[in-house]
């Protein structure tokens, strides 16, 4: 609208301590945060889960467009897009 940018897309790397590998580490589970910026608060606004979906990028900045503006943080909930995996539930749940 006004060339500012309002959201920002983050691709995380969870560990997920339910799922290691041969050695006992870890295996991270990869997904998409889509935090609102301000003015006003900062916030996360959606999750996709980036391994269970086959186009997570795309679905991150069509949150970003539709939901991060008029996100009200500490109101509203965040968003779970596309298909829901390890990932999204696990940053789900904090």
């Amino acid at each position: 609208m006004d060339g500012k940018p309002f959201a920002i897309i983050q691709r995380w790397h969870i560990a997920d301590n339910s799922d290691q590998d041969k050695g006992g580490r870890p295996i991270a589970k990869p997904m998409l945060a889509v935090t609102r910026l301000p003015p006003g608060e900062v916030c996360h606004v959606a999750y996709i889960d980036a391994q269970a979906n086959p186009n997570p990028n795309e679905l991150a900045r069509k949150a970003a467009d539709e939901l991060a503006r008029n996100f009200q943080c500490g109101k509203d909930v965040v968003h779970v897009i596309g298909e829901t995996g390890r990932a999204s539930t696990m940053a789900k749940r904090q």
